[in-house]
């Protein structure tokens, strides 16, 4: 193994207990012989340890982290808020944009270019095309009932 690839499996593998035998042998008879790898393995050590010492981050008084939460969990809410305000698009936009929708995925059967290509591949092409068609109606119809469930709800069992 090269220093590069014994240096990613050891960034890759620090700290965790369930290594393989044959790695650990290898990465460490490779750490016996390399100094500067050995050098590295040996500032990652210090850097983790003194890292997870309790002593280096400071302690902060509790009612700062208190203050700081609180107000992390209000500018939370208040994202939380804007993104469920979405305003919807109207009903009438709903059927305007739906009645194009429907136009033009249906007159595209009458384009030059479509009936040639239905008169080189045979009349079997028309079954994905039918099949994207009620895809496309199926799922535009999907999002027009999950957008105005409310409204529809309470306009038909009212």
């Amino acid at each position: 193994m090269t220093c590069d690839e014994v240096m990613d499996k050891v960034y890759e593998t620090f700290g965790e207990q369930d290594v393989p035998l044959l790695l650990r042998i290898r990465i460490m008879a490779h750490l016996h012989w390399c100094g500067h790898c050995a050098e590295e393995y040996r500032k990652l050590k210090i850097l983790t340890q003194t890292l997870t010492h309790d002593d280096f981050f400071p302690a902060t008084p509790l009612s700062n982290t208190d203050n700081i939460m609180e107000k992390i969990e209000r500018l939370e809410e208040v994202k939380i808020n804007k993104e469920h305000s979405v305003v919807p698009i109207s009903l009438r936009r709903w059927i305007i944009i739906g009645f194009i929708m429907l136009i033009s995925l249906s007159s595209m059967v009458f384009g030059m270019d479509f009936m040639k290509v239905v008169s080189t591949q045979g009349r079997s092409f028309l079954l994905p095309v039918s099949l994207t068609i009620g895809c496309v109606v199926t799922g535009y119809g999907a999002m027009f009932i999950g957008s105005h469930l409310k409204e529809l709800s309470d306009r038909f069992l009212h």
